[in-house]
């Protein structure tokens, strides 16, 4: 008997942490050259709507060119560490031009087709020629995220939920713990 509980106990182990997932920060990295003719669309949640098209533009000035989608952006780059949620003022236009700066521009979000309430950031690098869309990241639970975010803070909106395959072990012991029990018993009723 003990035998039979261990290899399903085993095979439920294997089968739930083969695919396991968490709520939480999705980042995906890019590394995308922004073209200086056309847009590119972007659709950061995989879900086959396009959130956001970028481009990069030149009036004068080195400028991005944002075009919303489904995605509500800030009106003009935010510093890293900056705070984005339900208190972050977010553009009415349906596209804005930033001036670029060197280095790393970043980019406050809000309403992810998969995720209205969801906050997000995105980074831009210019080098002084290119434009790049570097990454994106979004809290998907609603949760405010600080821009430049890509792992979970341990703060009180961040809830520790343990693994299935964790969960399973516990199982498996309290299992063992059982039928090693039973046997016991079973000897000593029969002894005496």
């Amino acid at each position: 008997m003990f035998k039979v509980l261990s290899k399903m106990g085993l095979a439920f182990v294997l089968l739930t942490s083969a695919g396991t997932s968490t709520a939480g920060i999705i980042y995906n990295s890019y590394d995308y050259l922004l073209p200086t003719s056309g847009q590119v669309s972007f659709d950061f949640d995989s879900d086959g709507a396009t959130e956001i098209a970028l481009a990069e533009r030149y009036y004068g000035e080195d400028r991005a060119w944002i075009n919303d989608y489904s995605v509500d952006y800030t009106n003009g780059f935010v510093a890293e560490g900056s705070l984005i949620d339900d208190l972050t003022v977010f553009s009415t236009s349906h596209y804005i031009e930033p001036v670029m700066a060197i280095g790393s521009n970043f980019l406050g979000l809000t309403g992810f087709s998969d995720c209205l309430t969801c906050y997000g950031w995105l980074q831009i690098s210019y080098d002084g020629i290119d434009m790049r869309l570097v990454d994106v990241a979004y809290e998907d639970s609603g949760a405010s995220i600080l821009v430049g975010q890509i792992a979970e803070l341990a703060s009180e909106h961040s809830a520790h939920v343990p693994e299935p395959a964790i969960l399973a072990l516990l199982a498996i012991g309290l299992a063992g713990i059982g039928v090693s029990s039973r046997k016991s018993n079973g000897m000593t009723q029969s002894l005496a």
